[in-house]
């Protein structure tokens, strides 16, 4: 027998009330004793079971996310004498392939706290909604997640940057990730390619073969390639990849329309002493 979700029964229709409270004062008190069967009667509360949990959510909440699986749902025709999906406890919209934590943190990000309390979530829930949102082509969830998640991961630890850029498609992380992978002076260790995939773990090596410091012993110097060398020999090898993530596009156009070679950085000139 699936279980009520008490984070989300009846309670985001309670935190949207509170927010209109705040905006019409006079009303505050009258609408905060309002009880949850009232709720009920005048707000549709479709019910979403995911794994043995039934949710209960405004369903005017759900359909202000673009994209999505839930607008066509509340859009289809409903068989004379039937019951359309999300409309009781025994005809619930059941969300196959995800876990109740993920879609509890989904909610979390549609539903906010009322504008007295600031929304902190951690990590973990802000990828949970970064996958829901990527699954479902909710583009400004997603682009929130992706910002929100940035600030709170280790970045010191490209690998994970690495690994979580490419299970969701983020360019902007796979390109600082690959780049300081590129840069270091080791080449990744046995973990670390077991972590990154051959595949992956050569083309890496490719970019640090290609991007070598070029050599002028003539002029009795050696110039040292700056990080922006490394990051176009990225965007070069692991093209395709970064193009997974559609907001890539665009710069793409720009980073590939024939300009001047990238000047050297004069910072990293070494001398070599002449015979």
């Amino acid at each position: 027998m699936p279980t009520r979700n008490e984070n989300f029964y009846f309670r985001p229709a309670i935190l949207l009330v509170s927010q209109f409270a705040l905006v019409v004062t006079e009303l505050r008190q009258a609408l905060l004793n309002i009880t949850d069967s009232i709720f009920h009667d005048t707000v549709c509360f479709p019910l979403t079971q995911v794994e043995d949990e039934l949710f209960s959510v405004p369903e005017h909440g759900l359909k202000e996310v673009k994209g999505g699986p839930f607008n066509t749902m509340f859009a289809l025709p409903v068989e004379q004498g039937g019951t359309r999906e999300g409309s009781s406890e025994k005809n619930p919209i059941r969300l196959s392939g995800i876990s109740a934590f993920d879609f509890q943190s989904f909610l979390k990000v549609i539903f906010p706290q009322p504008l007295t309390e600031s929304m902190t979530l951690t990590l973990e829930e802000w990828t949970s909604a970064l996958k829901l949102s990527t699954m479902w082509t909710c583009a400004a969830i997603r682009t929130k997640a992706i910002t929100q998640c940035y600030t709170l991961m280790d970045k010191s630890c490209p690998i994970s940057m690495v690994v979580l850029g490419k299970r969701y498609h983020v360019s902007s992380w796979l390109l600082e990730g690959y780049t300081t992978l590129c840069m270091r002076d080791n080449l990744p260790t046995v973990e670390e390619r077991i972590n990154l995939g051959l595949d992956t773990t050569l083309r890496i090596a490719e970019v640090r073969a290609e991007v070598h410091p070029m050599k002028n012993r003539s002029a009795g110097k050696v110039f040292e390639k700056s990080k922006a060398h490394f990051e176009a020999g990225v965007r070069k090898i692991f093209r395709e990849e970064l193009l997974d993530d559609e907001a890539y596009m665009e710069e793409d156009k720009l980073v590939t329309q024939p300009s001047r070679p990238l000047p050297y950085d004069r910072s990293s000139v070494l001398h070599i002493p002449s015979h």
